[in-house]
């Protein structure tokens, strides 16, 4: 696609140099061209400027694409969007990237693009576009031909060229943030160790920072992207991996945590007959979630979409981790009927962790009916604490 980007500005060049322009910004000429493609394509964009880094490549970027779409794609209506984008960015405003509930994407692209978005806004709150201002604009630009080209869904070779840039520009951000911590976390240790006076072992992790700035100085911007490598370093207290690992972990740990949070200040729980109440245990191996279903139901309560949404996103993650979800039912019934609707229940919860993105591989389901009651009953008796799913994350076997 970046050849196209480079062919549609020729396109753009010829054409709008073949026709006149009337007094009020209208083509005069066989192209009917929208008034902010127009006047973009008046504006040089592209020319050295002081100013806001992260804009003046935003500009840059939307330019490319709004000409592509406009010229090349006869595709007016985007590039009058992004037209416009550019134009507010070479004003001075910090555009953001477009929000894929505004646009119709298809439904094979809505997953992986939402959880994208999230992605994207996340960097943007750790200040990415002042930091990294060049690869944080391919990052949003890329992301917005991603929704765009998702949402058409006509051109999956398009689709596949923006994703994957987008991914690229994301993945090298991710790595400089990363090569921070680890730089900060060295600073704040041998800072540390100096007023105790005991800075033997500090010494000995020395990194190979200097080479690596020096490498890495420029920032790539513009159609190009620069994958980093991993940071090398010496007798580190931690190994790559061991520190992926903890990262990941902690910041899902840290989402989960937030999300919970706003969903027990804020969610207005439905009113039932019966009370429905949603478990949640951790400890030092093994996390647990608990969710209850009404009377001869396997139907998912409303309530409890958020915290399965937590899960299916743990159960996407590269750790090395499984989940076991068990059915059960009062003992209202035969046992036979039972232990079916204990398996339609955990089965229940296992589509729905994987419509949201789980790996069904993580995933394994077992029926107890009414064989293990949580609340010790007579037969017969219909008691919601026992028509439940729980749900247990396992760590990997060592």
């Amino acid at each position: 696609m970046k050849n196209l980007f480079l062919f549609a500005l020729t396109v753009c060049f010829i054409s709008f140099s073949s026709i006149t322009f009337a007094l009020d910004g209208e083509v005069q000429g066989e192209e009917p061209y929208p008034p902010s493609v127009q006047q973009l394509d008046r504006i040089d964009v592209y020319s050295p400027r002081e100013g806001d880094a992260f804009i003046i490549n935003l500009a840059m970027n939307y330019k490319s694409f709004a000409l592509y779409e406009a010229c090349l794609m006869k595709d007016y209506t985007s590039g009058e969007r992004f037209a416009q984008k550019s134009i507010a960015a070479y004003s001075g405003e910090r555009v953001l990237p477009e929000d894929p509930t505004n646009w119709a994407v298809a439904n094979e692209h809505i997953v992986e693009v939402n959880r994208a978005y999230e992605n994207l806004t996340y960097v943007l709150r750790r200040s990415a576009a002042d930091t990294f201002p060049a690869l944080t604009a391919e990052a949003q630009a890329k992301f917005d031909c991603w929704v765009e080209q998702a949402t058409e869904n006509t051109q999956p070779t398009h689709i596949d060229e923006c994703r994957n840039r987008y991914y690229a520009a994301i993945h090298a951000l991710n790595e400089k943030f990363d090569f921070m911590f680890i730089k900060n976390r060295e600073k704040k240790e041998k800072t540390k160790c100096h007023k105790k006076k005991s800075c033997g072992k500090v010494e000995k992790r020395k990194t190979t920072v200097a080479s690596y700035e020096k490498a890495n100085t420029t920032e790539p911007a513009g159609e190009s992207v620069q994958i980093l490598t991993p940071v090398q370093m010496e007798e580190n207290p931690v190994t790559r991996e061991e520190f992926e690992a903890l990262k990941n972990k902690v910041d899902t740990m840290e989402i989960f945590l937030n999300d919970l949070r706003e969903q027990f200040e804020n969610i207005n729980v439905p009113k039932t007959d019966e009370n429905a109440t949603l478990t949640i245990k951790t400890d030092d191996k093994i996390e647990t979630f608990e969710i209850f279903f009404d009377f001869d139901s396997a139907e998912i309560k409303q309530e409890y979409h958020d915290v399965l949404h937590r899960v299916a996103q743990m159960a996407n993650s590269d750790q090395a981790i499984t989940f076991m979800i068990t059915g059960h039912t009062d003992s209202s019934g035969t046992t036979d009927y039972n232990q079916s609707l204990g398996a339609r229940r955990a089965d229940a919860v296992k589509s729905f962790l994987i419509k949201n993105g789980a790996d069904r591989d993580k995933l394994n389901i077992v029926s107890k009916g009414e064989t293990e009651l949580k609340l010790k009953t007579p037969d017969g008796v219909k008691a919601i604490e026992n028509r439940r799913v729980f749900i247990e994350k396992l760590p990997a076997k060592q």
